[in-house]
């Protein structure tokens, strides 16, 4: 299970419960679970905490909980500094800035990625498939972010970078993004 707190103009700071259906608590991933992820490509500053849960055989349905603690509220998140992540990005001298401190809120955006959706599938209900597969439903994929990948795959294939090439594609199937392997295959056979 992976939980992502998306950083912006303040940062959710996240804790995250999982139940059964009597209330018992089955996992608990406290703030120090959550770490700090620079931003990447599309992805922005963020926390995220990425664990192993495999349910007791004997759960027919699982509950997650995310919330922040009053305590947390009145803190903020220390983010990279852009000059910093640009020097970084570049192989530059790291320049001596400070991060940038966010104020924590008692709002934010979260994502929440399940892997092997199979685990939470019990039973032969059809209601109780259906759960599992609501919740691991990931957002729709922009146009833009298709049309990028879709681009640096061609471009690298054509700088004869395979290896950054098979990276973008890897990361793109990774999002779902469709069409990036006929992309890819088209551009080789371009070659």
């Amino acid at each position: 299970i992976k939980i992502t707190s998306m950083i912006g103009d303040t940062a959710f700071v996240p804790n995250a419960v999982i139940y059964d259906k009597n209330g018992r608590e089955l996992e608990r991933y406290g703030k120090d679970s959550f770490e700090y992820a620079k931003p990447r490509l599309h992805l922005g500053n963020r926390l995220v905490a990425e664990n192993d849960f495999y349910p007791p055989t004997t759960a027919e349905s699982v509950y997650l909980v995310i919330y922040t603690e009053q305590e947390d509220l009145d803190g903020f998140t220390d983010v990279i500094h852009p000059a910093r992540l640009d020097a970084e990005g570049r192989g530059n001298y790291l320049p001596e800035v400070e991060d940038i401190p966010v104020p924590n809120s008692n709002v934010g955006k979260i994502e929440v990625a399940i892997d092997r959706v199979g685990f939470f599938s019990f039973g032969s209900s059809s209601e109780s498939n259906a759960k599992p597969t609501a919740a691991a439903k990931v957002e729709t994929i922009q146009p833009e972010t298709q049309t990028y990948y879709h681009n640096a795959i061609k471009a690298a294939v054509e700088a004869d970078n395979i290896p950054k090439a098979l990276g973008l594609l890897d990361e793109a199937k990774a999002l779902g993004i469709e069409g990036a392997q006929e992309v890819f295959v088209k551009a080789v056979n371009k070659k």
